[in-house]
């Protein structure tokens, strides 16, 4: 069985470097759109649990690093 796209082509997949930044929007737009889906389908078990890990990305790229400098 073929996995059903929710969010259209990823551009995930793409060999490039991402800034935290540019993740953190990304992750963002991505969670917005499967709660969005999740409003239309609240029964959807496979959207809620993609929805779970990437908050739980969101929270761990939010969280300070140790070689970040200080923001001014």
């Amino acid at each position: 069985m073929e996995e059903e796209r929710y969010l259209g082509e990823s551009d995930w997949d793409d060999i490039d470097l991402l800034t935290t930044d540019e993740a953190g929007y990304r992750l963002d737009a991505d969670i917005s759109a499967l709660r969005f889906r999740l409003t239309e389908h609240p029964d959807d078990a496979a959207a809620q649990k993609r929805l779970d890990l990437l908050v739980e990305a969101r929270e761990r790229l939010s969280k300070p690093r140790k070689f970040d400098l200080p923001k001014a």
